[in-house]
């Protein structure tokens, strides 16, 4: 007969199983509590640290980089300038090793990148905190991001760099690198200290997907926008100038073209100009030809452009005088053994005013003859030639002027009609700002102030720069009167370079590029207007035009200038003072 346990057997099966489980859970307790007290005693710090870090999210706060402006009739126009665009950031350690893929391909899609790319900006760093999956967003792209609400990735404003202007000024202005960080060329490169901004940071508590909630202390810095750059320039001037140079580039089948505009009672920078020129919005499609600011770095033989600084100090220190006449050989002048001078027009007897209003070679050599090499190369360099001007662009070339120990006999005949020297655009222009103005070499001025943030001047460049006194202000107004305002009126520049309703002074140039026996010229025309009270200097050298559509600086250069001239005084409202 079978026994059977009965309900009270089961009863206590029933109570030893729920001791032994409760004695189980006792023991998970007090191992959890142990653990706890050993991660208490020996971890606390390290918790408190990674708690803080998942909590916490650093967050960069971008500054605005300053602007770049110049002037039309006194109004300020924006030449470079930041404003706000949206960029995609993450934060890799939020997100999850098997959510990686779903992320990255929902983040491409929206970003209209690949997958491959977001996963290399989310891998490469494994330590970031913060990364840019993306910047210069437009908005309908930032919104697709924001809607998939992904853990780990968000959207923030930072700063972008534009140049409204497009191609305006383009070798003046510059360009930064392409997030608006460091300045490149131009005057985003030398003004760089002053344009810059330093980011701030601000320290926010972040939920479990790394999204801000609020703001806490202990990490922010303001961000500290960077100052503003006020040039010299005005933009009317400066769009008729490169009008000017594309036009006569265009017209004559050129290979480039240089152009400067200088007010020469200042020495600030109205206008400057290379051709051919490059968008700064879209400065990486450039070739380096189209981006080099030539009206600095390339120098050239002026050519007979140069013959009034040599008559000119010739005229002041007495070693000719007015009215003195000079053989010039009916165009032929054998100097030496083997070498022939000649004029592009064979004269018989010249006064001083004719050789250089008329452009003979031949008169100034014998002029150089008269001053002798020591005398010459002083008269070049008071004029600033062979050293850089100093202006506030980088690349600046010295251009050539040899020491006297290398200078020989040819240099006496050669020097005094713009050989065996070479000079750049911004040099010449600049010299002449010196006839026109009384004498007195100035250094040329592009920055015209350097302000804060919110407009106040915190450095104030406005103030002339005198140089040195090169001739004494009675000779220059006698020479410019008697002998350069006849340029325009009887001289080279008749046929093209005579202004409508002002008076004006100026010179030509036409100078064969080495090697001397083929057929290719630098066409140059230098000119100041009025005579009195003057305005306005401006040069453009014109770079292997086509000989058979033109090559003489009065016709090549002469024309642009006037151009350049005539309308830039209309514009200034500057009376006119001749029938």
């Amino acid at each position: 007969m079978s026994s059977d346990p009965g309900p009270s057997s089961d009863a206590g099966h029933r109570a030893t199983r729920h001791h032994v489980l409760f004695g189980l859970l006792i023991l998970a307790a007090v191992l959890l509590g142990a653990r706890l007290f050993v991660f208490q005693r020996d971890c606390r710090a390290e918790m408190l640290r990674l708690a803080r870090t998942q909590q916490r999210m650093l967050i960069p706060i971008p500054a605005r980089r300053g602007d770049i402006y110049a002037h039309a009739r006194n109004e300020p126009v924006l030449l470079a300038v930041s404003r706000q665009v949206p960029g995609c950031f993450a934060d890799p350690k939020v997100i999850a090793a098997d959510k990686l893929d779903a992320t990255c391909t929902a983040a491409a899609e929206a970003l209209g990148v690949s997958a491959d790319a977001i996963r290399d900006k989310l891998t490469r760093r494994p330590e970031a905190r913060f990364v840019w999956l993306a910047r210069d967003l437009d908005a309908a792209a930032a919104e697709r991001v924001r809607q998939l609400h992904l853990p780990g990735v968000g959207i923030q404003n930072l700063w972008r760099r534009e140049y409204p202007n497009g191609s305006l000024a383009a070798h003046v202005v510059g360009f930064t690198e392409r997030n608006g960080g460091k300045g490149l060329e131009g005057v985003e490169r030398v003004a760089d200290r002053y344009l810059r901004a330093v980011d701030g940071r601000r320290m926010a508590l972040a939920d479990a997907a790394r999204r801000p909630i609020w703001d806490v202390g202990g990490a922010y810095k303001p961000a500290t926008d960077g100052r503003h750059v006020e040039l010299t320039l005005d933009v009317v001037i400066q769009r008729h100038l490169e009008v000017a140079l594309a036009e006569t580039v265009g017209q004559y089948e050129a290979e480039s073209a240089v152009g400067v505009v200088v007010d020469p009672a200042t020495g600030a920078i109205l206008a400057l100009a290379n051709w051919p020129t490059y968008d700064l919005n879209a400065f990486s499609d450039a070739t380096e030809d189209q981006r080099r600011n030539r009206a600095l770095t390339d120098p050239y033989e002026p050519g007979s452009v140069f013959k009034p600084f040599v008559a000119s100090v010739a005229l002041a220190t007495d070693a000719v005088r007015l009215g003195q006449r000079f053989d010039c050989e009916d165009g032929a002048y054998r100097c030496r053994r083997g070498r022939v001078l000649r004029d592009a027009h064979p004269y018989d007897m010249l006064t001083l005013e004719q050789v250089v209003y008329k452009s003979s070679n031949i008169g100034m050599a014998k002029v150089g003859e008269i001053l002798g090499n020591p005398t010459l190369r002083r008269i070049v360099t008071a004029f600033g030639f062979g050293h850089a001007t100093g202006i506030e662009l980088p690349g600046e070339d010295g251009g050539l002027v040899r020491p006297l120990a290398q200078w020989k006999r040819d240099s006496t005949w050669s020097v005094p009609m713009g050989h065996e020297v070479s000079v750049t655009a911004v040099q010449l222009a600049m010299g002449f700002s010196a006839l026109a103005n009384d004498g007195l070499l100035l250094k040329p001025r592009l920055i015209q102030a350097i302000r804060t943030p919110d407009g106040a001047v915190a450095v104030d460049r406005s103030r002339p720069q005198p140089i040195r006194q090169v001739i004494d202000a009675a000779t220059c107004r006698t020479f410019i009167r008697k002998v350069l305002a006849r340029v325009p009126t009887d001289g080279t520049g008749r046929r093209h370079a005579r202004l409508d309703g002002w008076s004006s002074f100026g010179k030509t140039g036409t100078a064969r590029i080495a090697p001397y026996s083929r057929m290719q010229y630098t066409a140059s025309y230098v000119a100041a207007a009025p005579v009195d009270d003057t305005r306005l200097v401006c040069l453009i050298s014109v770079r292997k035009p086509d000989p058979a559509k033109g090559y003489y600086g009065g016709q090549v250069a002469g024309s642009a200038v006037k151009q350049v001239l005539d309308r830039s005084l209309a514009y200034l409202d500057v009376p006119r003072d001749i029938q």
